[in-house]
């Protein structure tokens, strides 16, 4: 029983250091412009919703759906690229702090996988 865990742990441990963070970048993306630009876009309004989100947040005040509008525009970056650490911790955030808190934990797994710092 102890051989089965610790070889559950070591593979567990090895399979995270497959894992690796892509970064929103033109240079990792050269074969793909038109796909990079509509994710950079996606990122950019997901931004300024998500900054409107968090102000209301720490101002206490009402929230709308400003986090459920950001996980919307992000999503479409997702798709494109979802091994980014940042980008993925963000939809956990607004997914956390949003109209479905449920779909925050593979979201927030995930960049940690990619990125523990």
């Amino acid at each position: 029983m102890k051989l089965i865990i610790s070889t559950l742990c070591i593979g567990l441990i090895s399979f995270n250091g497959l894992s690796q963070n892509v970064e929103f970048k033109s240079s990792n993306f050269k074969t793909n412009k038109d796909g990079f630009k509509k994710a950079e876009d996606a990122i950019d309004k997901g931004d300024e919703y998500f900054e409107l989100a968090n102000a209301a947040f720490f101002e206490v005040k009402p929230l709308g759906l400003n986090y459920d509008l950001a996980a919307t525009q992000y999503a479409v970056a997702q798709k494109f690229n979802p091994n980014n650490a940042e980008l993925n911790l963000k939809i956990g955030i607004c997914y956390g702090n949003g109209t479905y808190p449920e779909k925050c934990i593979p979201y927030i797994k995930k960049a940690n996988e990619l990125d523990p710092a």
